[in-house]
């Protein structure tokens, strides 16, 4: 016997949590925790590779970053338009989203050229953010930790996992 689809949740509230709070969700409750951080982001876009390499150091509240990664993503199979230059660098806010399956998924980079969603595969069912100036769409994505490395170093050890990936995949 099917599982019956169960609707989408309802709209809910956003609830701002802070360092110790802790977050109680009732029963089956569908939610969706987003993880929003300041950073210089440095992203590296190769349209013909259909490739996004993104590194991040993140800021803590009133302090600059530290100038070494402490993120590093890279998003494969890429469908939709990067709307900013292939190698792009500047403070931006980084949202990842996790949770329900249903509710809005992956990641968005607020900019100061505007958001930008990167979301996962093309589903039909993904609510994208209505106002991103732009949507890609992912196939595949890594995301590794990376620490007291500079940004250099971190492109470098990125772009080896790419063509690792590429060489797995065949192309």
């Amino acid at each position: 016997m099917a599982a019956a689809i169960r609707p989408a949740p309802p709209a809910g509230q956003d609830i701002s949590a802070r360092d110790g709070d802790r977050i109680i969700v009732d029963d089956d409750a569908r939610v969706q925790i987003v993880r929003q951080r300041q950073a210089t982001i440095r992203a590296i876009f190769d349209r013909q590779q259909r490739m996004l390499i993104m590194l991040a150091d993140y800021a803590k509240p009133g302090v600059f970053p530290d100038g070494e990664v402490d993120a590093a993503f890279n998003f494969y199979e890429l469908a939709g338009d990067w709307p900013l230059p292939p190698r792009w660098e500047a403070q931006a806010t980084l949202f990842q989203f996790e949770g329900d399956p249903q509710m809005r998924r992956g990641y968005m980079l607020a900019t100061p050229q505007g958001l930008v969603h990167l979301a996962p595969g093309r589903l039909q069912t993904e609510k994208l953010e209505p106002s991103a100036a732009a949507v890609l769409w992912y196939r595949g994505a890594t995301m590794s930790t990376q620490r007291r490395m500079s940004f250099a170093d971190a492109e470098q050890i990125q772009l080896a996992e790419a063509a690792k990936h590429r060489s797995a995949e065949g192309k």
